[in-house]
């Protein structure tokens, strides 16, 4: 077990920043987010992975793989305040003035247990809550992961479940073939201690192509806006 402090949570207060067109849509790309991001990851690895959705009855999670959250609250550092502001500018995001400000830290794990189902597959994308959400902000930070392991975003298949009462649920049928439901449309690389910002009303999961998370946790952070 080993001790970490506020300082090892700190944010850069300059970054690389990459404007791309992306249908009638923004992504951002910003990098060299963290000042110690071995020290994050190396916290993060220190976690056990608890689940932050119900566990039903048809779910995969503890089976299939294991996929949960980590919080903490960063909202003490100034550098964060200031990105998000820049972020929340950019897209023209009104914030509700009763939600904290910065949010609380959301770092995903995500570590599978039964082998990935071929190259034709991919992880079940997902649309987030627009009733509080509006675009999507993912931190990468796996320093040996590589490229391919960020986030793809998709487009619906005419005819698809997606939308509909039967739409699937990530936890409960977390692979799907490639254009039955959805077809990937942009894959974005995970470069370490990278963001990545879309708005998340675009159908988008974390790009898995192999087993590497049998052998390592997928780390990330969310936050939404």
């Amino acid at each position: 077990m080993e001790l970490f402090t506020k300082k090892d949570f700190e944010l850069n207060r300059s970054w690389g920043v990459v404007i791309a067109p992306y249908r009638d849509e923004f992504i951002l790309y910003i990098t060299d987010v963290y000042k110690r991001p071995r020290r994050v990851t190396e916290y993060l690895k220190q976690c056990p992975i608890k689940s932050h959705k119900d566990v039903t009855p048809s779910s995969r999670n503890g089976k299939d793989f294991i996929d949960g959250q980590v919080y903490v609250n960063n909202a003490w550092d100034d550098a964060r305040a200031k990105l998000f502001d820049k972020i929340i500018e950019f897209y023209q995001i009104k914030i509700d003035p009763n939600m904290a400000f910065p949010p609380m830290s959301m770092y995903n794990q995500f570590r599978m247990i039964t082998d990935h189902p071929g190259d034709d597959h991919f992880f079940c994308p997902h649309i987030d809550d627009q009733s509080v959400n509006t675009i999507n902000c993912v931190t990468y930070l796996n320093p040996d992961a590589g490229p391919d392991y960020g986030t793809v975003l998709y487009k619906e298949v005419e005819g698809g479940r997606s939308g509909k009462s039967n739409e699937p649920l990530e936890h409960e049928e977390p692979w799907h073939k490639s254009g039955v439901d959805y077809i990937p449309d942009l894959s974005i690389i995970s470069v370490y201690n990278s963001m990545v910002v879309f708005p998340g009303t675009i159908p988008h999961g974390q790009n898995i192509t192999d087993n590497r998370f049998k052998e390592e946790t997928r780390l990330t952070e969310v936050t939404f806006f």
